[in-house]
C-alpha cells in the first residue's frame, strides 16, 4: 500500500467514525464518547498526513510515533462504545469500524517498529 493509498484510507475511516458518531453526539450521555473517538480518528488521519510530511527519519519516527498512539486511542474509544451498549442498533457498523481500527492501529504499530530499529542503526560512513 502506498502512502497515498494510506492517506486515503485513514480518511475513510474518520469519515465512517463520523458518519457512527453524529447521532450519539446530540445525546448528552454520549457525547463525550462520540466526541472523543471523533477526535481520536481525526487525529489518526492528520497526523499521518502530516508523517508523511517529514523532512528527517527522527521526525518520522516521532510523527508515527504519534499515529500509533492515536490509533490505539480510536480501538479504546470503539471499545468503550461498544461495551457501555451506547449503539445498541449499530453493531455491524461498530464492529466494522473496530476490524478497520484494528488493521490499521496493527499498521502504524509495525510501522513504528521498523522505523524505530532502522534509525537507531548506525549510519555507514561516507569517505570523501
Amino acid at each position: 500500500m502506498t502512502p497515498e493509498e494510506l492517506q486515503e484510507r485513514t480518511l475513510a475511516f474518520a469519515l465512517s467514525v463520523y458518519r457512527f458518531v453524529r447521532p450519539l453526539l446530540r445525546d448528552p450521555t454520549t457525547r463525550h464518547v462520540a466526541q472523543q473517538l471523533f477526535r481520536a480518528s481525526t487525529s489518526l488521519a492528520a497526523n499521518y498526513r502530516a508523517a508523511c510530511l517529514a523532512r528527517s527519519p527522527r521526525e518520522w519516527v516521532a510523527k508515527i510515533g504519534i499515529v500509533r498512539e492515536e490509533s490505539d486511542e480510536t480501538q479504546f474509544w470503539l471499545s468503550f462504545a461498544g461495551r457501555s451498549e451506547m449503539c445498541p442498533g449499530g453493531q455491524n457498523e461498530l464492529a466494522e469500524l473496530t476490524d478497520e481500527s484494528g488493521q490499521l492501529a496493527r499498521i502504524f504499530a509495525a510501522a513504528y517498529r521498523t522505523s524505530r530499529t532502522r534509525s537507531a542503526r548506525p549510519q555507514p560512513c561516507n569517505p570523501k
